[in-house]
């Protein structure tokens, strides 16, 4: 049983929704796919990240301790200004893939609503009128 979990761990599993390929091109991926759930790649940070900001990066297959850097949710569901803001992936206690974002804005606190806060789809930040939750929210993104 153990080598089952481990192969299907280090080379099976892929991102949020079984995404098994990067939506980048990366050095170690024979295809990418822009509408791939697995957004990890060089150059992109939890930007809020406790301690300073911490590189996503390319992460291959074969290491089960680096599967939970694969996802970036708000960065997937918000656009790119979500990455100053997000502290860390986060996810079920059992699960390897992190698909809740927790973010810090500090700027919604003069709107009376806590800064922090996490949720699978981020829905906290896209139940506006008007915009449909399921789509990238890129014009929305320099109000915060």
């Amino acid at each position: 049983m153990k080598r089952l979990n481990d192969y299907m761990m280090t080379e099976l599993i892929g991102a949020n929704n079984n995404h098994v390929v990067p939506s980048t091109p990366q050095s170690w991926a024979e295809y990418s796919d822009p509408k791939s759930r697995w957004t990890a790649r060089k150059g992109l940070f939890w930007g809020a990240a406790e301690g300073g900001p911490i590189e996503t990066g390319e992460i291959p297959p074969g290491n089960q301790n680096t599967v939970g850097f694969r996802t970036y949710k708000s960065v997937f569901d918000l656009g790119p200004a979500a990455e100053k803001y997000t502290v860390k992936m986060s996810g079920c206690h059992s699960c390897p893939i992190r698909c809740m974002t927790q973010m810090n804005i500090p700027r919604v606190k003069e709107f009376g609503v806590p800064s922090t806060g996490g949720n699978t789809c981020v829905a906290n930040f896209t139940q506006v009128p008007g915009h449909c939750p399921y789509h990238h929210l890129p014009e929305r993104a320099e109000r915060f």
